[in-house]
This record gives structure tokens, sequence and C-alpha cells, in this order.
């Protein structure tokens, strides 16, 4: 995910668009998806895929960076 974070173009929190690559914590050692309405689907641990909302708890606290890869 490190490395995923510095390909494609920056995006600012407030014009994330669904497909955009939303990394998360520093170091960044994780990264979802953008699927809008203030979504994410990503995987980790026992739960597998989940869609989780960027806006409340841990993923709105540890939200490092966006990128958008065309």
């Amino acid at each position: 995910s490190k490395q995923q974070s510095q390909v494609g173009s920056y995006v600012q929190r407030e014009d994330l668009k669904p497909g955009d690559l939303v990394f998360f914590y520093s170091p960044i050692h994780h990264v979802a998806i953008y699927i809008g309405d203030g979504k994410i689907i990503h995987t980790y641990g026992g739960p597998g895929v989940t869609i989780s909302d960027l806006t409340k708890g841990n993923w709105n606290d540890h939200y490092a960076t966006a990128r958008r890869v065309l």
C-alpha cells in the first residue's frame, strides 16, 4: 500500500470519486477503494471484504491520503 500511495495523482478528501484509492495510517499500511457516499471497500483480517464508513471511527481518524490512478 505504501508504494501504491505514490502513483497516480493526489486527490483531496472532499474530491473523492468512486474508484479512488484511499490510504490509512502513518506510515501508510492499509489501502481501500472509495465507492461513494462516504464509503470504502477493503479487506483486513477475519471479517474479509468489508464496506466501512470513511467518515467515522478508526477510518476517519487514520485517513492519510488518496490517489486517483487512471
